[in-house]
């Protein structure tokens, strides 16, 4: 009975270790971690190295970019999801904001990007770049 105990247990924390994922073109981008311990980067503690599934390096930060349908409330989402707003672009609607960490950011774009009134959600993303 223990034993069977024990394997329900492992078994719920396996299935509670979500996917890492976010959202590209409407293209679901999943995301493998990397150990960012092992790597330098300028303020590396807000920022979260993975591979995506082509095995390209992916680093995210607490930044996303959100672009609304006219008549979205941004500031709802701001408070739901404890986002502070950085900055708007002239492309009308894009917005730059801010989460508290990566990972709350992936989260927050990935809950926009199911939102009616959103347009476009993902995290701010940068890729390593690759001499050929």
């Amino acid at each position: 009975m223990r034993s069977v105990l024990l394997l329900v247990a492992v078994g719920s924390l396996v299935m509670a270790a979500e996917e890492i994922f976010f959202y590209n073109g409407g293209k679901k981008i999943i995301l493998h971690p990397i150990d960012s311990e092992k790597i330098a980067t300028r303020g590396a503690a807000m920022r979260r190295h993975y591979l995506d599934e082509k095995g390209r390096e992916v680093v995210i930060g607490p930044g996303l970019l959100v672009k609304c349908r006219p008549g979205c409330d941004l500031q709802t989402y701001l408070t739901r999801f404890r986002l502070k707003y950085l900055k708007s672009f002239a492309a009308g609607g894009l917005h730059l904001l801010e989460a508290a960490t990566p990972e709350a950011a992936i989260e927050a774009a990935n809950a926009l990007h199911e939102m009616p009134d959103v347009l476009f959600a993902q995290p701010d993303i940068a890729r390593k770049r690759m001499l050929r």
